[in-house]
């Protein structure tokens, strides 16, 4: 698999080098990649690896493809022709997994001009702490993909919530893997490993922070270096909150408590909702008091 293909970009968030076969959704152009281990473009942007640390072989590639307007074949540099989503349109062996459909739906939700950066937001979270390993990388994709200066307030949200299930454990099903056998397992567990790193460490570069920007120290590599998962994955959870610390000390968190409200929102006092046509009467339910039954009209 090639490092510059769509497989290994953040907008293509639900595959990667060893896992999701099958075609993948772009949200950059808002297509359906039937190809994604063929097809590239000049915006691409490597999940496996944050961008500081790639940029000199990202500007070549961003120059070997300047010609093409969006997709293009990563061998011939001929165009490709950007696909709408349409499940039903597909014959049946091409048919999108779940997880793929679920990045389709993501995007029709929150692509839309007039869709508020704090909803986009929110949006994400429905990828966070998944089990699932596919939807683990959706999610630190989503959330890197978050670099915008006008979103940089739900960014600190979103990374922190990233930062916190770092560790957490995700099971890769075997029709998750593009390979065969455990071995194929374990290079998944660590290509989204080095995933939700990568999405830490180009934190730490907009931040500033060398803490964030190089988080591994000499234990932790080691232990990547022999992939002893486990040890590694512990070693992550007790390094996690030294990570938050670093995030919750920079300007970012003082812009955020700047815009917190002073006081919490009053409690609703709306009038009671009614809805006749479902047959029940909904009662809205006070602080305070205890929820009552729903009456039959």
């Amino acid at each position: 698999m090639g490092l510059f293909t769509c497989r290994n970009c953040i907008h293509n968030p639900a595959q990667g080098l060893t896992f999701g076969p099958g075609p993948g959704f772009c949200l950059q152009w808002g297509a359906l990649l039937k190809q994604p281990d063929r097809t590239t473009c000049k915006y691409l942007h490597r999940k496996d690896l944050p961008h500081f640390l790639v940029r000199e072989a990202q500007v070549e590639h961003e120059a070997e493809f300047a010609a093409n307007r969006a997709l293009a074949d990563v061998e011939t540099h001929d165009d490709v022709p950007a696909s709408a989503f349409d499940d039903r349109a597909l014959p049946r062996a091409e048919r999108i997994d779940p997880v793929t459909r679920a990045v389709a739906n993501y995007y029709t939700l929150a692509a839309a001009p007039t869709v508020p950066l704090t909803r986009r937001s929110r949006l994400i979270t429905l990828f966070a702490g998944s089990r699932d390993a596919r939807r683990a990388s959706a999610h630190a994709c989503l959330v890197r993909g978050m670099g915008d200066p006008q979103s940089r307030h739900e960014w600190f949200r979103r990374i922190l919530g990233l930062i916190e299930e770092v560790d957490i454990e995700f099971v890769v099903s075997p029709s998750d893997l593009i390979g065969s056998g455990e071995a194929s397992k374990a290079d998944v567990q660590w290509e989204i490993a080095n995933i939700r790193l990568a999405a830490v460490q180009e934190y730490g570069w907009h931040l500033g922070r060398e803490e964030l920007k190089f988080p591994l120290n000499s234990e932790l590599e080691a232990l990547a270096a022999d992939q002893k998962w486990d040890g590694f994955m512990a070693k992550l959870g007790e390094l996690k909150g030294e990570w938050a610390d670093q995030i919750w000390a920079s300007p970012a968190a003082d812009a955020l408590h700047s815009r917190l409200p002073l006081k919490p929102a009053p409690l609703r006092s709306d009038p009671e909702p009614r809805f006749e046509g479902l047959g029940l009467r909904d009662r809205w339910v006070q602080k305070g008091a205890s929820s009552p039954p729903r009456e039959q009209n």
